[in-house]
């Protein structure tokens, strides 16, 4: 009776979290699903996006920076070359303004595991990355390009949703859910909540204001909002990411400045060469022509008597 009660209590949690998370071919750990889910298709928004004047601030969850300093060891499930060298790069854009080292070991234990199965992308956020069994996967790049892969980068480094932040969008919310429940998401209510709806709670965030330029900030069509006007949102790291993770992570030695232009000009020996028999023919030249000038100037004293 009891095993059969355990088996029914397993079907039913097997249920939910298919119901409540995204089934990913990278493994999501089942006993600790992804806090950020972005199974956003890359063409999600449908209308034309106006721009907008921007107030450049970022937000970060309390509590789930990685040290100061630390060496973040990558490793990658399935992926080809020019994958895996899309989060590199990514990484190393981050790394120009965060003090982190990242690493990508062959083999071994690593701290933020990057599979890349289609059609979705997520992150767990921050330190929680070093929680989840090595079998697992701590991050998905399943679609996109640069602005993906660097959104949930910003995840791993504990960066969150910035369309998110209270005082930021105001929604309209039944047209957020109208879209996002249907095709290409099929988000279920709570995960369009967790992910678009809901604000932060000011408590968990470490924040300096709204950002809507911010790479973690989705694109917004104007349908969704109460103004029904558009945010473009993130398409690169923006000033006020860099601002912030540099904050969080402080310690970046900014690159040395580019060399001043020569003052001189440094000229090989046949170089040299070539100026002097040009001086010395326009000296010829020259004096060529004075001679010139003055036989016709006494040719022409004697011509008129002088």
């Amino acid at each position: 009776m009891k095993k059969n009660i355990f088996l029914s209590l397993a079907l039913v949690l097997a249920i939910l979290s298919a119901f409540f998370y995204p089934q990913c071919a990278g493994k999501v750990d089942p006993g600790k699903p992804p806090v950020v889910v972005d199974s956003v298709h890359q063409d999600w928004h449908c209308t034309p996006i106006a721009p907008m004047q921007t107030t450049e601030r970022a937000v970060g969850m309390r509590g789930k920076f990685h040290q100061v300093g630390a060496t973040l060891k990558i490793g990658f499930i399935g992926g080809t070359t020019a994958q895996r060298d899309a989060v590199k790069a990514a990484y190393a854009r981050w790394a120009q303004s965060a003090n982190l080292k990242f690493e990508y070991p062959a083999s071994g234990n690593t701290n933020i595991r990057v599979s890349f199965s289609p059609g979705s992308a997520w992150s767990y956020v921050g330190i929680d990355c070093n929680s989840i069994p090595q079998q697992y996967a701590t991050l998905n790049f399943g679609f996109g390009g640069t602005a993906t892969i660097d959104h949930e980068a910003g995840h791993s480094l504990a960066l969150l949703h910035e369309q998110q932040l209270a005082g930021g969008v105001c929604w309209n919310e039944a047209n957020v859910i109208a879209d996002l429940s249907g095709p290409p998401n099929n988000w279920n209510l709570a995960t369009i909540r967790f992910n678009v709806l809901d604000y932060h709670n000011p408590a968990n965030v470490i924040t300096t204001g709204y950002d809507k330029t911010s790479i973690m900030h989705y694109s917004t069509p104007a349908r969704w909002t109460c103004n029904n006007v558009a945010i473009p949102g993130g398409t690169a790291i923006s000033t006020a990411d860099r601002a912030f993770v540099a904050l969080q992570y402080p310690g970046v030695i900014p690159p040395p400045p580019p060399p001043p232009p020569p003052s001189g000009v440094t000229l090989t020996p046949a170089q040299r060469n070539e100026i002097v028999r040009l001086l010395n023919k326009s000296k010829a030249t020259t004096d060529a022509a004075k001679v010139a000038s003055d036989s016709a100037n006494v040719l022409v004293k004697k011509i008129v008597g002088f």
